[in-house]
């Protein structure tokens, strides 16, 4: 996710405070001014992000929803921690980690996150060099490779699936542009991108033969066995890349917007159901967000409670919520 779209930060948000009560032009005596945090702009799930406000904005007219530009799922959790958003794009191993202090949120533990739905599924391309001769993950160790790009949560997690395989590059780190760079140059034998197919890695592959290695069942339990819960299974679609004909099994990262008990059970429920309501225009919206089709079964995953709002929207539907999502504050 992206990298830029911090300046807004301390200038807006000294006027724009959780919830703002104005003046309303559409039959209300007040509206509620959310903020959102999205990503960089100048990445492709930004698309998503301005459907998905527009979609509230447009279904709920007590709620204005402003999507602010951030550098997406790290800095969103953090915003969303100070309460300085109201509910932003979040990974569901990004909000695991916060809700349970754990690893970089040490210190930040945070019980009050609330899932509200997941809008991707982005399977991780893992892949290297036609020429390096590599076909397995496990030929890796001592050669040289990127996790990701520095800091996003797709190099977080390898790592973590790494370790728990024994799995010891000689790890490369930089922005995404270093790393197409470093590929083209022959510096780096190849890295993990999320969201196949993926541009940059399409970019590579129309000058240099790449080959993607698959990620075999034994690796994601031993993932879990060691952190558990964190892996699932996705795979990158046939023809993704030229050279690639059949689905390569993989792992994702599930991007979610996640709020707060903060938000109100009221105007969670109105969210999700707007929501709801644009599911198929959402699933057009971008790659890989065919998951909001099932919506609101799509959003019952991950390890946090559910919105207060979802619950109930789920309860309308008769859909079952599992005992482990179950918001404390509806079992009151």
């Amino acid at each position: 996710m992206g990298h830029k779209g911090k300046g807004w930060r301390f200038g807006a948000l000294l006027v724009l405070g959780l919830a703002v009560a104005i003046p309303s032009t559409e039959g209300f005596s007040q509206v509620v001014k959310l903020n959102y945090g999205g990503t960089s702009a100048s990445s492709g799930q930004y698309v998503y992000c301005v459907a998905m406000t527009k979609a509230i904005n447009d279904q709920v007219p007590e709620v204005r929803v402003t999507n602010m530009e951030t550098s997406a799922s790290v800095e969103n959790a953090r915003l969303l921690h100070r309460g300085d958003i109201d509910f932003g794009n979040i990974t569901i191993d990004i909000a695991y980690r916060m809700a349970n202090g754990v690893e970089d949120f040490k210190g930040m533990k945070n019980q009050t996150l609330r899932q509200l739905w997941c809008w991707s599924i982005l399977p991780h391309t893992v892949f290297v060099t036609k020429e390096s001769g590599i076909t397995s993950i496990y030929q890796l160790t001592g050669k040289k490779f990127a996790a990701g790009f520095t800091g996003s949560d797709t190099e977080f997690i390898t790592f973590k699936l790494f370790e728990a395989n024994e799995i010891k590059p000689a790890w490369f780190r930089g922005g995404l542009a270093a790393l197409v760079d470093a590929v083209k140059n022959r510096q780096l034998l190849g890295y993990v991108k999320s969201g196949g197919p993926d541009p940059s890695v399409q970019d590579i592959a129309s000058l240099i033969p790449i080959t993607l290695l698959p990620i075999p069942d034994e690796a994601l339990a031993k993932g879990n066995a060691l952190f558990p819960g964190r892996f699932t299974r996705a795979n990158v679609k046939a023809r993704s890349y030229p050279g690639q004909e059949g689905e390569i099994p993989s792992y994702p990262v599930i991007p979610c917007d996640i709020a707060t008990t903060r938000l109100s059970e009221d105007l969670g429920y109105k969210m999700c159901k707007a929501i709801y309501q644009a599911r198929e225009k959402l699933a057009k919206s971008i790659k890989y967000a065919e998951v909001f089709l099932d919506f609101p079964q799509s959003a019952l995953i991950g390890s946090i409670p559910v919105h207060a709002g979802l619950y109930k929207l789920c309860k309308e539907m008769g859909v079952k919520v599992p005992e482990h999502l179950i918001p404390p504050e509806a079992k009151r």
